[in-house]
């Protein structure tokens, strides 16, 4: 089941959400998006269509489904995915202890931000399930309780970020380290990286997330040669003002071009 097919092609965000057991509770999740959420699915929707195994309903422009899986996805998958999730402890083995999974999405919609905050929405719902253990998105195996919880800024009027975008690492010679996203395409924007840095894991996750907010948000894009001051909090726990260049050129982690945040060292 590779999800990553139709990602960042077409407006369509999916996942798999992976159940210890092989019960599904349809009621029980269409009760948590009342609840929750205040989506009332029910036979009067446009597109409405409920089997003993799934759910298809539309929202607005969006078409959503919800599809009960009765086996495993493949080991090698699972485990490949999981081990990238830096965050997820035990992720790969609890992954691999799954028996059945949702298949759930949300195609369509003129606004990308508001197809993905649905599809959370969705998944949130799915996730409240006490027999949920994580959900295996295009790009990222998220643990279901670390996901709902994102999914609460919602609630606040915020972007559930990272949810939605992945911040990954790669080591290289001489102790420095890079940091790339994937996720960013699904928005239409480019994909971002950070090279050769000397700083910590979590001030370059923190800095791309950041960015990723503020660009999907405001459905903006950085300039070539642009030059960027983000406020950020030092090792000493002070703010402090830091200066970035922009550069666009061919992805070194990753495929096509991206954008390089180049911080500016003042002498």
């Amino acid at each position: 089941m590779n999800l990553e097919n139709n990602f960042d092609k077409d407006n369509v965000f999916t996942g798999l959400c992976l159940m210890t057991t092989k019960e599904f509770e349809l009621n029980h999740i269409l009760l948590n998006l009342r609840q929750r959420w205040g989506i009332k699915v029910n036979a009067d929707m446009d597109e409405y269509e409920e089997s003993e195994n799934s759910v298809t309903f539309a929202i607005e422009d969006m078409n959503c489904f919800i599809n009960f899986i009765d086996s495993k996805i493949p080991d090698e998958e699972i485990t490949l995915k999981a081990s990238f999730n830096y965050m997820f402890e035990d992720g790969v083995q609890r992954c691999k202890s799954h028996n059945s999974y949702l298949a759930i999405g949300v195609v369509g919609g003129e606004n990308r931000v508001k197809s993905a905050t649905l599809f959370t929405k969705i998944a949130d719902a799915c996730l409240q399930q006490y027999n949920m253990i994580a959900i295996y998105t295009p790009y990222n195996v998220i643990e279901a309780d670390v996901f709902i919880d994102e999914a609460s800024y919602i609630k606040r009027d915020f972007l559930p970020i990272e949810n939605w975008i992945y911040i990954g690492f790669i080591k290289n010679e001489g102790e420095t380290l890079s940091a790339y996203t994937i996720g960013m395409k699904a928005f239409l924007k480019d994909e971002m990286e950070i090279l050769n840095s000397y700083e910590e894991p979590e001030t370059l996750r923190n800095r791309l997330l950041n960015l990723a907010y503020f660009l999907i948000d405001n459905d903006t894009e950085l300039s070539e040669d642009e030059t960027l001051t983000l406020k950020e909090i030092d090792s000493d726990g002070n703010n402090v003002s830091l200066e970035f260049k922009v550069k666009y050129d061919k992805a070194v982690n990753g495929v096509g071009k991206t954008v390089k945040i180049e911080r500016q060292i003042k002498k």
